[in-house]
């Protein structure tokens, strides 16, 4: 399920779950109070699922970031030139700075 559904499905729970606590303070019976625990529970499931999607996708892309920065340090040290590795060691902090600022870790005071 897409991140979409799962929060369209936790607003219809949220429905069942408002509709059964209305039903719930007219009679006062716990057939209703059960009904509206159990659905809201479900439509909290499914907004911490319709969540927890937006945090992998996000994470997934700090990991291949990640995995980019490790290269280019690999490369660094692998360079033999001492022009080029300062040059390199430059753009990699460029590109670490741009990355912290763009995720909002460090501010860019320039």
């Amino acid at each position: 399920m897409t991140k979409e559904e799962l929060r369209e499905h936790a607003k219809r729970w949220q429905v069942k779950a408002d509709r059964a606590f209305e039903r719930y303070q007219e009679t006062g019976t716990q057939k209703y109070y059960r009904e509206y625990c159990n659905a809201d529970d479900m439509a909290g499931a499914l907004k911490m699922a319709a969540e927890a999607a937006d945090t992998s996708a996000a994470n997934i892309h700090i990991k291949a970031q990640l995995a980019d920065f490790a290269y280019k340090a690999w490369l660094i040290g692998h360079t033999d030139e001492e022009s080029e590795k300062i040059k390199k060691t430059k753009d990699l902090l460029a590109e670490l700075v741009s990355f912290g600022v763009m995720e909002g870790v460090i501010r860019n005071d320039e």
